[in-house]
């Protein structure tokens, strides 16, 4: 049986959704569909391979992983306990469904591995997760630096940037599905539910 929403549980929910639509109103998000595009390059001279790819915008990415770092780390906004938060209070069957298959792509997208050609040409074995740790917490840290971590070299920082560029849409189609749940919940209880995917 679902437990009454208590003021805090209802402000945290309310503050996920503004923080969901700081990213929606950012530039992050496409007016249309989003290209990504890796190329590969060999030096027959010296046999050495780079790889580039290319997605978002460099800086203005940047600009907006510490809005994604708040839903990832042990925030107040913490995907995780929204969902926890969802399952408890919710007394509506088919959006916990939407709940545990939204967490469940959140966690794969999560677990993901760098792109192919990093992983084929540069051994790359870098989670998702690992990467974005990396990428606030490790050598180069947005936000902490660890003086402890070895020097990366340009293509390790290229590797874990792409890892975490590339996995953002799958992200961000969670956090969107979220918001709609938490919105269908509280806001439009009388709204029909969108079916499932089935694949």
């Amino acid at each position: 049986m679902a437990q009454t929403l208590t003021d805090e549980e209802s402000r945290i929910l309310r503050a996920f959704q503004r923080q969901v639509d700081r990213l929606r109103d950012s530039s992050l998000n496409p007016s249309g569909p989003l290209t990504m595009k890796t190329t590969v390059s060999l030096s027959f001279d010296t046999g050495n391979v780079e790889t580039h790819f290319e997605a978002y915008d460099e800086t203005k990415f940047q600009a907006q992983l510490p809005i994604l770092r708040q839903f990832i780390l042990q925030d107040v906004v913490n995907f995780q306990r929204v969902h926890n938060l969802v399952e408890k209070c919710c007394d509506r069957s088919e959006l916990k469904k939407w709940n545990r298959l939204t967490r469940q792509k959140w966690n794969e997208t999560l677990k993901g591995m760098p792109i192919e050609s990093h992983q084929f040409f540069h051994g790359a074995t870098q989670t998702v997760e690992q990467a974005v740790e990396s990428h606030f917490y490790g050598y180069g840290g947005l936000f902490h630096v660890d003086i402890n971590k070895p020097p990366e070299s340009e293509t390790e920082r290229g590797i874990r940037e792409t890892t975490v560029q590339s996995a953002f849409p799958d992200l961000w189609s969670c956090l969107h599905n979220m918001h709609a749940v938490i919105n269908l919940w509280l806001d439009e209880p009388t709204r029909e539910v969108p079916v499932l995917p089935t694949d």
